[in-house]
């Protein structure tokens, strides 16, 4: 098999959709020599420096593949029904198409698979205010087949699309190698005093998406902080993006000096975060899987986060559940994870259970086999 793959995330910090890219292909990598790969993009502006960022397994059976031109300007075609990208790459001779970032080509040669994340364009529209997604119901009926990464995912595709089931792969995530416990303790002290952490902290990681419910958390923490003084937060995440729309809030609610930001951290830093917290909490309104949720117990992190969506699908009873429309009811879960010691020790043995049923190695088996059966049909 020769498959395209339109996975090409570039940067140096990618969020859930890069994250999920990069190590999909790294574990495709890693367990397929013998199936051709060709990882494509197009892009305009700043073309020779982003195509240094674009991580490609160094793998022989994978290349990439970049076009000098606007990405809209190709997806915009396409969706008008403009075969380009089959016909621009008809000498490569692929048997398969596989968009990793919603979008699917017009195909009439080519077999299509789409991974689609979630629909939380369709749950919530106001959450965003690009259009792109306004196209995903085209993308979804030119697949083969769909990978959805959830349950919840695939009966949302069900419910708001109509798609059939028998066209919908559940393909669960994985957790990356470096998530685990960090057994050298003199390592992780040093690492507290280099960031200034003397007090216990909780621990988030965010965009500035509205439905990783910032807000909120920021109100549950300011009632818990009244309760529990020497409790601090850590966000992590980019702070030109996170911090400016919190700032009224932190300093309305007296949280100046509790809440750290960060910024963007190497995994290894985000290891040592996660390894130090007394818990992670992660109340979003909305996700299609929570990888974040999977990282902290891998590292034996308790984690707080919420009973909607795919996430108790995804913490599978070793997380407590709260509802995250009620402030109170995550404030009363944060003080319960800062104050209960035998109640972080239950979730961390649970938490580290959890993690060890999900692996990309796995999602890459299972990518293959999507793939032999939409070529075989």
């Amino acid at each position: 098999m020769k498959i395209i793959l339109d996975a090409a995330v570039s940067g140096p910090a990618p969020a859930g959709l890069g994250v999920w890219c990069r190590s999909l292909l790294e574990a495709l990598a890693e367990i397929d020599r013998e199936n051709r790969y060709l990882v494509w993009d197009a892009f305009w502006r700043d073309f020779n420096r982003r195509r240094q960022r674009i991580p490609v397994p160094e793998a022989s059976n994978f290349r990439l593949k970049l076009w000098r031109l606007p990405r809209q300007l190709v997806t915009g075609l396409e969706d008008r029904g403009w075969p380009l990208l089959e016909t621009g790459l008809a000498a490569e001779g692929a048997d398969l198409f596989h968009g990793l970032r919603y979008f699917v080509p017009r195909l009439r040669r080519l077999k299509g698979v789409a991974t689609i994340y979630d629909l939380s364009f369709v749950i919530n529209p106001g959450w965003y205010q690009d259009a792109w997604y306004r196209n995903v119901p085209l993308y979804c009926r030119r697949a083969d087949a769909i990978a959805a990464i959830s349950r919840t995912t695939a009966d949302d595709l069900v419910k708001h699309f109509g798609l059939p089931a028998k066209k919908i792969e559940v393909i669960y995530g994985g957790v990356g190698r470096p998530f685990r416990p960090e057994s050298d303790r003199n390592r992780l002290e040093a690492f507290r005093r280099e960031q200034g952490l003397e007090r216990p902290f909780l621990l988030t990681v965010a965009t500035s998406d509205r439905r990783k419910n910032l807000a909120g958390l920021l109100e549950a923490f300011g009632l818990a902080a009244e309760r529990i003084p020497e409790l601090e937060l850590v966000i992590a995440g980019n702070p030109a993006a996170v911090q400016p729309p919190l700032r009224e809030r932190i300093n309305r609610l007296g949280l100046a000096d509790r809440i750290r930001f960060p910024g963007y951290l190497p995994t290894t830093d985000l290891v040592r975060l996660y390894n130090l917290a007394l818990a992670f909490v992660f109340p979003s309104l909305y996700e299609g899987f929570g990888l974040p949720v999977l990282e902290a117990m891998a590292c034996g992190c308790p984690v707080v986060t919420s009973s909607v969506s795919a996430l108790p699908e995804v913490a599978g009873g070793a997380a407590r559940l709260v509802d995250p429309n009620r402030i109170e009811d995550i404030a009363a879960a944060l003080v319960e994870i800062a104050r209960r010691e035998s109640l972080r020790s239950e979730l961390r043995e649970k938490g580290l259970l959890r993690a060890r049923d999900f692996s990309w190695q796995r999602a890459a088996r299972q990518t293959l086999d999507l793939y032999r059966r939409v070529l075989a049909s």
